[in-house]
């Protein structure tokens, strides 16, 4: 400004009483210069490219102030009457309807989602002279219910015309419409966590009714833990109603209350099976061993009374041995590995019954034989090993029974040959060498044809569409 303004910076301490709480560092910068029309559009301009104001000072500043003081106060009272404007339309707003137990506030509420929710479909309509047309898909059995609709929206309503047509030549392809109610909801929910089927595929949601809660007992086997789980969702289930109208804190377990129910049952099962309760071991039938103690001895006797079988999971009479920790987790290990296979197994016949709906016959071919034979040349025969030592009776040389890992490891070692160990089954040897060998042959046919027959067929689809095209050539000279 060539020295023609005199510029000073100072703080300047203001206390304002801001009803918002709105924190902003507020600054005023004072210009004295000589008049001059340039100088005054240079201060405008740096004013308005931050967008900051631009005020003069006047002459009669007394005045200034009082006509300030006057409008702050005419504000203050416009805020003053707007806020308890504000309360009052709250106030009345939050008053329960005359005749309905909601408030006007939720009934806007739930009418703006309404009119939202309308003009949203509305939008998907396409407008064909004055007609509204538009393509949806609706399942079997809501077809009359979809009639009934359309049929009350013309009752009463000369001038409204609503059809419905039924598309049948078309190549799009349906939706996965999964129909649910209150007790498979939590399951197709887990299922629809990992992926939605498509359509006209094996829903797994109904095999996970009874899977989901059968391994959680697994792995949870315990009577008084699976007894808490029940009576938890014994309690959801009966005082429903009352929880959801006392909006009580449980409520978004409510959907999953099915579950803990199935899951306290099969914990409740499988605590039996392993004779947990609380980590306690209960005589619920009479134990199969006695232990009586010499005369003069420290040690106890303990004798098994002849063809005496345990009703039900594990002798109590066990928790006494010392191998009772390795037999317990020997025990589960087993059960894990043979419940873990036919949970495989069942799953493989689910992709089957997908392949030959969608005819893909190249899946049952080069992915479900290979993969059962697979499946079953190694987890199989280790599920086949542990059932045949447990119908073997070893009598009193139970030291002397196989491993199975040790047999397994052998299978692909020493290509079955069991050494100094004694056998599970006769022929061990000959039926791992052949195991193996059918399990090695799969693992090509499952990983090589496939792509290679897909490649073709692709090639072929389009030297086919090539094949039916026409083909145009222009010439243009200059």
């Amino acid at each position: 400004m060539e020295g023609n303004a005199y510029v000073m910076l100072s703080e300047i301490k203001v206390v304002e009483e801001d009803d918002f709480k709105i924190e902003e560092n507020r600054s005023v910068y004072v210009v004295v210069y000589r008049y001059g029309k340039t100088i005054k559009a240079k201060l405008e301009r740096i004013c308005e490219t931050f967008g900051r104001n631009f005020f003069e000072i006047p002459e009669d500043i007394e005045q200034k102030k009082t006509e300030l003081k006057k409008n702050i106060e005419e504000a203050n009272g416009l805020i003053t009457v707007t806020r308890n404007e504000i309360k009052r339309l709250l106030k009345e707003s939050c008053k329960l309807i005359e005749g309905f137990p909601i408030s006007r506030l939720e009934f806007q509420k739930w009418y703006i989602a309404k009119e939202k929710l309308l003009y949203k479909n509305m939008n998907m309509l396409q407008l064909e002279g004055s007609l509204l047309q538009g393509i949806c898909w609706c399942p079997v059995y809501e077809v009359p219910v979809l009639h009934e609709t359309f049929a009350e929206i013309k009752k009463g309503r000369n001038n409204v015309v609503a059809k419905f047509v039924k598309i049948s030549n078309h190549k799009l392809t349906p939706p996965t419409y999964l129909r649910v109610n209150d007790f498979t909801w939590a399951f197709q929910e887990i299922v629809s966590t990992y992926g939605i089927p498509r359509y006209r595929e094996v829903n797994p949601a109904f095999f996970t009714i009874v899977t989901f809660p059968f391994l959680f007992g697994v792995m949870f086997g315990d009577i008084c833990h699976g007894l808490i789980l029940l009576g938890l969702g014994v309690y959801m289930c009966y005082y429903r109603e009352e929880l959801v109208r006392n909006k009580s804190m449980i409520c978004p377990l409510l959907k999953a209350r099915y579950i803990f129910v199935l899951m306290g049952i099969f914990a409740m099962f499988c605590g039996m099976i392993y004779n947990d309760f609380a980590g306690l071991n209960f005589n619920f039938f009479n134990t199969c061993y006695t232990a009586t103690r010499p005369v003069n001895s420290e040690a106890y006797r303990v004798s098994k009374t002849p063809n005496c079988v345990y009703p039900l999971g594990i002798d109590p009479f066990w928790k006494y041995s010392r191998r009772h920790l390795q037999y317990e987790n020997s025990l589960k290990m087993k059960l894990s590995v043979i419940l873990g296979v036919v949970h495989m197994l069942i799953g493989l016949v689910l992709k089957l019954v997908n392949a030959v709906e969608f005819k893909k016959w190249y899946d049952v071919v080069f992915e479900f034989f290979p993969q059962l034979v697979f499946l079953l040349g190694l987890f199989g025969f280790m599920d086949f090993l542990i059932f045949a030592k447990w119908l073997t009776d070893y009598g009193n040389e139970t030291h002397k029974a196989p491993y199975i890992i040790t047999a397994i490891i052998n299978m692909f070692l020493k290509f079955g040959d069991t050494g100094n160990d004694r056998p599970f089954i006769p022929g061990q040897r000959v039926i791992s060498a052949i195991l193996l060998v059918l399990v090695f042959i799969c693992v090509p046919i499952m990983l090589l044809p496939k792509p290679f027959l897909l490649k073709a067929d692709r090639q072929k689809q389009l030297s086919s569409s090539m094949a039916g095209a026409k083909m145009y050539f222009a010439v243009v000279t200059c």
